[in-house]
């Protein structure tokens, strides 16, 4: 199959071919998903996978035999010609245009119709970023009983989500390093193999599990996207960027808020955000989504699916009993104001205005200086907290210098949990040199390997030489370790180099 695409590709006459192809059969084999219409289908990169495997090539070759000819888009080409590699491949099981852009040519080349399905790209409209982590997740005991019960070994969707962590099945973390060579794994390489790390081989069923069972979040959160999994081949159509405005809007007025910031309160939501989202200028994100619906006891697919909602309306009586009862007397006010001072936790008197539910500008008019020592508590606050967090995130990246292979700074972000705008603004001189440092080491394995592939090159070549036979490209390749390098120029340019010195 790849020849003959090959064969097309050189002559520049494959679109014809593939038109009359695809209309009387598929490319690829009509191969069923594993999980379709359950919480646990699989995903779209572990159907590749699979899909590969049962054409006995690789990904990279099943790709760029068969997804290259039919892609329409640039990016897609521009990749997968040079091997599956770059930021595209953690999108392609999400909420993307990159997913939609995979899902096209995946339906078209396998005949099927239900690929979308393996991804999360029926919910694009309801989220505002890709809900997919940046790294593959698993959990080993499912793994090991997908084997033991001789079952199709996949990787379920719903563990690549970000906000999955744990296993519900088996009540275990999710592993993200494998248990050999304790790398991070990407969504998608040359020989991924489901179930298998694609740097050393390894089991991923061989991770120690650690058992912790879910709280109530979890479950919550497990539920709403398990529904969304299961729910997405039986429904004729989804919710669209206007969808969460309406609805809002509709409840909102069902429940009787007579405005925006009232409403925001009972959701326990940013005034501004909510606005908003209510006015279509943006829609929420997943967290703000998640707290939404939880707050009116129900699900995200309910959220947009159910006509009738039954929510709780006694949690609003709470809202409109705190608007009542705000503080007028100035007796009041000045005990509240000397409490707060002797208080261990400093407070604005914005933040005291608030939880006491007074005007702070009533405090202002009547005990200036009660609320002069109040901000100069604050701040000094405000100052010694910024400093201890400055003195946190420097040792931290301390830490982090001190680990054998250096970390880029977003790996540092993960592990030591500090957003990377965080570390930057707390302590640039260390960050950059955390830049430097991984940038070095980078540079360094690339030019080690680079030497390495040049070293096997040469010394295929010239054995190949001794025998009397032509080292070409096509012949090295079938002795050396991998056989796509020869698509960078590099290694094109030093075998020509090599050939030449040998007296071709």
């Amino acid at each position: 199959m790849n020849a003959i695409l090959d064969r097309l590709l050189e002559n520049g006459e494959y679109t014809d071919f593939l038109e009359h192809l695809l209309s009387t059969r598929s490319v690829l084999y009509n191969l069923e998903p594993v999980g379709i219409g359950t919480p646990y289908v699989e995903s779209l990169t572990s159907y590749i996978s699979r899909l590969a495997f049962t054409h006995n090539v690789t990904v990279s070759s099943l790709l760029k035999g068969t997804v290259v000819p039919m892609a329409d888009k640039k990016y897609l080409k521009n990749n997968l010609s040079e091997g599956v590699f770059g930021s595209t491949p953690k999108y392609i099981n999400g909420n993307s245009q990159v997913s939609q852009d995979y899902v096209k040519v995946f339906e078209i080349l396998t005949g099927r119709n239900d690929i979308c399905y393996l991804t999360m790209v029926s919910w694009t409209d309801i989220f505002s970023q890709n809900i997919i982590g940046n790294y593959r997740k698993w959990c080993p005991v499912c793994l090991n009983k997908m084997i033991f019960e001789s079952k199709e070994v996949y990787e379920p969707l719903i563990w690549y989500l970000a906000d999955i962590n744990k296993c519900d099945v088996h009540d275990t973390l999710l592993e993200d390093k494998c248990p050999n060579c304790k790398r991070r794994l990407d969504f998608m390489y040359s020989n991924f193999t489901a179930g298998h790390c694609p740097y050393c081989s390894t089991w991923l069923g061989d991770c120690k599990s650690k058992k912790e069972p879910l709280n109530e979040e979890e479950k919550f959160i497990h539920v709403n996207y398990q529904q969304l999994i299961k729910m997405a081949p039986s429904l004729l159509s989804f919710p669209t960027k206007n969808s969460s405005s309406i609805i809002l809007r509709r409840i909102m007025e069902m429940l009787g808020f007579d405005s925006i910031s009232k409403f925001a309160k009972f959701l326990e939501v940013d005034s501004s955000g909510l606005s908003m989202w209510m006015s279509n200028k943006h829609i929420p994100s997943r967290k703000s989504l998640l707290q939404i619906v939880k707050k009116l006891d129900i699900t995200i697919y309910e959220y947009f699916y159910k006509e009738s909602l039954n929510i709780k309306k006694n949690a609003v009586k709470t809202v409109d009993i705190q608007g009542e009862n705000k503080i007028k007397s100035k007796e009041e006010i000045e005990y509240i104001l000397k409490k707060e001072i002797k208080s261990e936790v400093s407070k604005s008197i914005y933040q005291i205005s608030r939880e006491y539910n007074f005007n702070y500008m009533t405090a202002k008019k009547h005990f200036p200086e009660l609320c002069k020592i109040i901000t100069g508590n604050y701040s000094s606050y405000k100052k010694e907290q910024i400093k201890k967090k400055q003195v946190d995130i420097e040792n931290k990246l301390i830490d982090a210098f001190k680990k054998v292979i250096p970390i880029s700074l977003s790996e540092f972000s993960k592990v030591y949990g500090v957003p990377v705008a965080t570390a930057k603004r707390y302590a640039p001189e260390l960050c950059k040199q955390l830049v430097d440092r991984y940038k070095s080491y980078v540079a360094e394995q690339k030019r080690e390997r680079i030497e390495k592939n040049i070293t096997e090159i040469k010394d295929i070549a010239i054995a190949l030489h001794r025998k009397g036979v032509y080292p070409s490209i096509k012949r090295i390749q079938k002795e050396i370790s991998d056989p796509n390098i020869f698509i960078k120029g590099v290694y094109r340019d030093k075998w020509r180099e090599i050939i030449e010195s040998l007296g071709y």
